[in-house]
């Protein structure tokens, strides 16, 4: 391929360049009616009117009233406002979770449907010993005593760290495949995880 070749196919077309206004007006309703039917949502999601799928705030007053005044549970909204309570109060102990109240988080933790929350509860876990490494022997005690009583949470976030070293280690990311290695060390070490022969 030649230089005038190349830039033949690089440049723009004299016509495209200098188009009629006509033109450019039929592109612009054109790209706006595309626009408009590719972002309207769908149909089910504007009729029911979820609760906390937009993200707002609602206050605790209101959270409760609509908890208490639904008695059927299955319902799409209580679903929700009982999903966002599971990840606020899992965020909210994973969060405090130090060397001297591990028994008591875990306790807390029991009382919560932990199996029904288990990503929520495996990512956080591994959210915080990211942001955190010097506390890693913690969390490792923590998934430990865990997974005594619950040993699908344990593999979770076993399978979790291995997904995360081998996406560290794709991008080079050192740090992370650092951190991830030390946790899945220290969960062998807290007998989460087997050595296999």
């Amino acid at each position: 391929m030649s230089k005038s070749e190349r830039t033949r196919v690089y440049s723009p077309s004299p016509s495209s360049r200098h188009r009629s206004s006509s033109e450019s007006s039929t592109c612009t309703q054109s790209c706006k009616r595309l626009r408009r039917t590719s972002i309207s949502p769908p149909p089910q999601a504007t009729s029911t009117k979820l609760a906390q799928a937009d993200g707002l705030y609602k206050p605790p007053a209101k959270l409760q009233l609509v908890l208490t005044s639904s008695k059927d549970s299955s319902t799409i909204e209580y679903q929700q406002i009982a999903w966002e309570n599971l990840k606020k109060s899992i965020n909210r102990l994973i969060s405090k979770v130090n060397r001297s109240n591990i028994p008591l988080i875990t306790k807390e933790l029991f009382q919560y449907n932990i199996i029904r929350g288990r990503g929520l509860l495996a990512h956080r876990i591994i959210e915080e010993q990211i942001a955190s490494p010097f506390y890693t022997s913690v969390y490792a005690a923590l998934v430990a005593v865990i997974n005594s009583k619950i040993p699908q949470i344990g593999e979770l976030i076993v399978k979790r760290l291995i997904l995360s070293f081998h996406q560290s280690y794709q991008r080079n990311d050192k740090t992370n495949c650092f951190k991830t290695t030390r946790f899945i060390i220290h969960l062998i070490h807290q007998n989460v995880v087997c050595i296999l022969k």
